[in-house]
């Protein structure tokens, strides 16, 4: 709550009048909570803790403009929390808030790995790589998967692998001609 609190005062800061050091006071006291759940093997598994790193991260994003540069704490929260409870993430199977929270997460290191090119640093989960029918919500997974692989390609050390750059074209190319109807836009085809 106080992590959603604080991230609401920081917008409501920069769009209006409202006293930025309420922003603050809520940051803090989400860390008195956070911080002592971190050396708890139970709660870190709680899906709220990954949900507050996640928006104290976005809060950590918005400030980027205001100080200058991207200390990243909280991502390397969220990475050290994922890592910690990665079985639980693993198991997770159609749309639900783990999986919600996943992702949210894996958007945050998809934009930092473009930011400063380089390779993920959170696991990408199996996800479901066929390309058989299914519905939007595997075939968006299948999307964000595959980025999160071409990032790793085009940042980490199998960036001058022939081999690696071929099963990537391969599989894009499969994807454009497997994908649902739904993922062409009927205003510009996707090439």
């Amino acid at each position: 709550m106080n992590a959603i609190l604080a991230l609401s005062a920081r917008q409501l800061s920069r769009t209006s009048d409202f006293d930025p050091y309420v922003a603050d006071a809520y940051y803090q006291r989400c860390f008195e909570t956070l911080i002592p759940a971190l050396n708890d093997n139970i709660a870190i598994r709680e899906e709220s803790l990954l949900a507050a790193t996640i928006i104290l991260r976005l809060m950590e994003e918005m400030n980027i403009s205001i100080i200058g540069s991207d200390p990243q704490g909280h991502l390397f929260g969220t990475q050290a929390i994922i890592r910690a409870a990665e079985q639980s993430y693993v198991g997770t199977t159609g749309p639900n808030f783990r999986q919600a929270i996943y992702w949210a997460a894996f958007r945050q290191e998809l934009w930092i790995s473009l930011m400063t090119q380089r390779a993920f640093q959170l696991h990408i989960f199996p996800a479901d790589r066929s390309m058989s029918p299914a519905d939007d919500s595997i075939w968006a997974t299948r999307t964000i998967a595959h980025m999160g692989d071409v990032c790793n390609f085009a940042f980490g050390d199998d960036r001058h692998s022939v081999l690696r750059y071929s099963q990537l074209m391969d599989e894009n190319k499969v994807w454009r001609t497997q994908r649902p109807d739904s993922f062409v836009s009927t205003t510009h085809k996707i090439v």
